[in-house]
């Protein structure tokens, strides 16, 4: 605290406004970005579940037509999960970042169908590329954030400073 008694009281306001408002933004920055990722993990996981989902209604309507898992439905499946960009194992499982769901035919479980993203990560490229967007649009809030602080602090210092400096006009009551 003694560094900073050579500063005037200017300087030494501004400062202090600086650094609430940076504390403030980091702050702000800091639990957003903690916030967010984990947000943008689990819309993407619960991408998946659906997709398995929806490969499951499909292997459910080929196993109806095949008769069961034949070659042919099981070529089918893997020819769809390509579409799809996933890669499908029947009644196995996959590793993770995985989804699986159960196969209804007829109201009876005949399988599981477990769907892994062909890239082998849980998020897509847009995914990915939103999270670097949001954290990039982050720092530079952040930036326009402490300029416009340390501007209105060095104003507001300067306003505070001088009001303090003048001295005020006692009127004397007169009787």
């Amino acid at each position: 605290m003694r560094g900073f008694s050579r500063f005037g009281l200017r300087v030494r306001l501004a400062l202090a406004f600086v650094g609430v408002a940076v504390l403030a933004v980091g702050l702000a920055t800091l639990l957003s970005n903690r916030g967010l990722h984990p947000r943008v993990s689990e819309a993407a996981q619960s991408r998946l579940e659906r997709s398995a989902a929806h490969m499951a209604e499909v292997a459910a309507a080929v196993y109806r037509d095949e008769g069961g898992w034949s070659a042919e439905a099981r070529d089918t499946l893997a020819h769809l999960a390509q579409l799809n960009s996933v890669r499908l194992r029947l009644n196995g499982g996959l590793p993770a970042p995985s989804a699986t769901a159960s196969v209804i035919v007829d109201g009876r479980d005949v399988g599981r169908v477990a769907v892994a993203p062909e890239s082998g990560a849980l998020l897509t490229q847009e995914e990915e590329h939103l999270q670097t967007s949001l954290d990039r649009l982050h720092l530079a809030a952040g930036a326009a954030s402490v300029v416009a602080a340390l501007l209105l602090a060095f104003l507001l210092a300067e306003t505070l400073s001088s009001s303090a400096a003048t001295p005020r006009c006692v009127r004397s009551a007169m009787p």
